[in-house]
């Protein structure tokens, strides 16, 4: 358990330092979004943004069999809860001429955790394990996002590629790469 929780720490504690804790001149209108996210999770979804370019994501949601079959491995699980918090920092490239639609990338680094059920076979790239009883399963997050932003109506699209890193916390403990896609939409307030 204490190995648990270093490997945890030392995680958050990677992802907030690549945070630029530095404010920016121009105050955001709406700061804070929430709505939802679908395909690999399924749930809610909320960003914070820091200033014009740089914002705090998380999702809280489950992953599924439907959703959740990654390039080298297979979910055999109903659900799984899930959650992550990343750090995304935002490039709009193409802004209509009455500033209503604005269209943009993003890319960040975050934390995930994932609680896998037991009495599973996790397939990945270097082979399989069995989980006889559940295990914890943080990973490390690198998001790639589309955005469709609609300023004066407070709402944005997104669409993302998430690779990932994560360590299953089981006996024996193992780590594998793989690669997480999701939709979805935020209401401003």
């Amino acid at each position: 358990m204490i190995r648990l929780n270093v490997a945890v720490a030392a995680i958050w504690t990677l992802a907030l330092l690549a945070v630029p804790w530095t404010a920016s001149a121009q105050e955001v209108e709406r700061p804070i979004g929430v709505g939802i996210v679908l395909g690999d999770p399924v749930g809610v979804t909320a960003k914070i943004w820091l200033d014009q370019r740089n914002a705090l994501q998380a999702n809280l949601g489950w992953r599924s069999s439907i959703y959740g079959t990654g390039y080298y491995y297979h979910w055999f699980d109903a659900n799984a809860p899930y959650f992550s918090l990343d750090w995304v920092h935002h490039h709009r490239w193409i802004r209509s001429r009455r500033d209503t639609v604005a269209v943009g990338l993003h890319w960040g680094i975050g934390a995930g955790l994932d609680w896998l059920p037991g009495n599973q076979r996790y397939y990945y790239l270097f082979g399989d394990h069995y989980v006889s009883g559940g295990a914890i399963a943080p990973m490390l997050r690198i998001p790639l996002g589309f955005d469709l932003e609609f300023p004066r109506g407070s709402f944005e699209l997104f669409a993302e590629v998430v690779p990932i890193l994560q360590v299953v916390f089981a006996s024996p403990v193992f780590a594998y790469p793989d690669i997480m896609f999701d939709v979805g939409g935020r209401f401003y307030f």
